[in-house]
This record gives C-alpha cells, sequence and structure tokens, in this order.
C-alpha cells in the first residue's frame, strides 16, 4: 500500500521533501509526528532505553523513508524491489540482537 498509494501511506514518506516549504505550523505538526515515530521505533528496540537506541532509531526511520521515497521514485520495477529488498536486509540485521563478546580466559 505505502509503495503504490501514497495517499494512504505514510505521510513523511509522501511530503517529506515538500514540508521545508510549508508554513512554521505545518512544519511543527510534521517534526512532533516524527518525533513520535522516532519514539514508536526505539521502544520496539532490545534494550529500550540504552544510550545509543535513540541514534539507531532516527537511522531507521530514515532508512524506511528514503528507501520508500526511491522505490516510488524510479521507473525500473526490479530496481525498486531490489531497494526495498536491500533496506530490509540492512534493518534485520540492525535489529538482530548483539553477540555477548566471549570471555577471554
Amino acid at each position: 500500500m505505502h509503495l503504490h498509494h501514497p495517499e494512504l501511506g505514510c505521510p513523511v514518506a509522501a511530503l517529506g521533501s515538500e514540508t521545508h516549504r510549508q508554513e512554521p505550523e505545518v512544519r511543527s505538526a510534521a517534526t512532533r509526528r516524527i518525533k513520535d515515530m522516532i519514539g514508536l521505533i526505539e521502544r520496539q528496540m532490545p534494550g529500550w532505553g540504552e544510550a545509543g537506541n535513540r541514534d539507531k532509531a532516527m537511522a531507521i526511520l530514515a532508512c524506511l523513508v528514503g528507501t520508500l521515497v526511491i522505490a516510488r521514485g524510479v521507473d525500473d520495477l526490479s530496481l525498486s524491489k531490489a531497494m526495498r529488498r536491500a533496506a530490509r536486509q540492512l534493518l534485520e540485521s540492525a535489529a538482530a540482537p548483539t553477540a555477548a563478546p566471549s570471555p577471554t580466559h
């Protein structure tokens, strides 16, 4: 839905590149929504509240939005699918729990 029907999907991906041209009230509302999305992502992460998770959440949001914008913008279906697959793999690896370092003897 998000890819083929921007009007039904994420407004940040649909309107993000135009938001900076809007009135301050619109930009303020967009900022609040983006902060909400960062918080939502952060709360889903293992170790919620740990240092560095907010930065990871912001990077994840940027990856999600950027991937959708690019995947919509190209006229090559295979490139669009490849972009989404690559982003999914990156996000899955980022979300995977990190292994604890093995103790040294």
